[in-house]
Parts: C-alpha cells; structure tokens; sequence
C-alpha cells in the first residue's frame, strides 16, 4: 500500500513543486505538510528523493496533525500575504475556501492529469475550468459487520441496501 502512495504521490509532489518554482528557477520551496508522525517521516522520505532528482531544495514546514489547526495555521499565512508555503497540503472540504480566496493557483494548461481519476478532477480540483489542485489520498469508507450479532439477531447475512442497514441496526 505504501509503494502505492508513494508511486502516487512523488509525481504529484514532482509536478506541484516545479509549478510553484517557476519550472525549477527558484532553489528553495517551502512544502507544508501535517499529519501523524509516520505521515511526516513519509513526505521527509519523498523530498529528499525529490531533491536528489531535481536539484531544488525543500523546506518542509511542519503543521499540526489536527486537520482544523493545519486549516487555521494555513489560514492565517495566506490572509497575511506570507510568502510561505509554496505548496501545500490540504483537506478535500477546503479547496473551494481556498479557491474563493484566491490562495490557489491554476497548474497551467499543459500539466498532463490524465493519470487521476477525472471524475474527482472535475468534481473538487477544477474550478473555472482550471486546475487547482490534485488529489494525494484518495480513501473510501468500509462497512464492516460482525457475524455473531447478525446470528443472534436472526439475520442471515450483511445488509445490502441502506433500508437493510437500518432495519438491521434497529434490530440488532
């Protein structure tokens, strides 16, 4: 799974990066990024692989692992005009925020997205017919059930429509 983020998101990182720097005329970017400690350990292992490849150094600006605190501390560097971070991370709920302020700029015509999943593209990153963000995570919500309580309530197996889920959990 891992290999799997990290194949998605070097790209991503690669092309974000190169973006805010001009095509690569600056020699520093400052990248911020929260999360859990093994979430930081994880970009500190893509930046120096990004580094190696690109020559460009990469500060990364450590932010809080509270999603709302990440927000606020990004808030409040964009409303005062800060001229870090260059790149970010953010949670999906904030792109049109950050769009309808202003903070985000379009990737540019030519930046090839056809390897993400359009649909979400059109649906959260494009605003105005521009790009202005991609997807990093990508994750879906499971249902999962426990086979001794749906016995002991007399049902015979998972639900399988949301009126199921219902009756089920009221039953159980």
């Amino acid at each position: 799974m891992i290999n799997i983020i990290k194949k998605a998101a070097y790209p991503i990182l690669l092309c974000s990066l190169f973006v805010s720097c001009g095509g690569g005329s600056e020699e520093k970017v400052t990248f911020a990024v929260g999360g859990a400690p093994n979430e930081l350990v994880y970009w500190e292992k893509v930046i120096t692989e990004f580094e190696r490849q690109s020559n460009i150094q990469v500060e990364m600006l450590r932010k809080p692992s509270n999603t709302d605190h990440q927000r606020q501390s990004l808030i409040i560097s964009l409303k005062a005009e800060m001229s870090d971070p260059d790149v970010f991370l953010m949670d999906v709920a904030w792109v049109g925020l950050f769009a309808a302020a202003r903070w985000l700029e379009p990737l540019g015509e030519d930046f090839d997205h056809s390897p993400f999943f359009q649909t979400v593209l059109q649906s959260v990153d494009i605003m105005d017919g521009k790009l202005i963000a991609l997807p990093v995570y990508m994750d879906g919500g499971v249902l999962y059930y426990r086979k001794d309580l749906l016995k002991r309530a007399g049902l015979d197996g998972p639900p399988r429509t949301w009126g199921d889920l219902l009756s089920s959990a009221k039953k159980i």
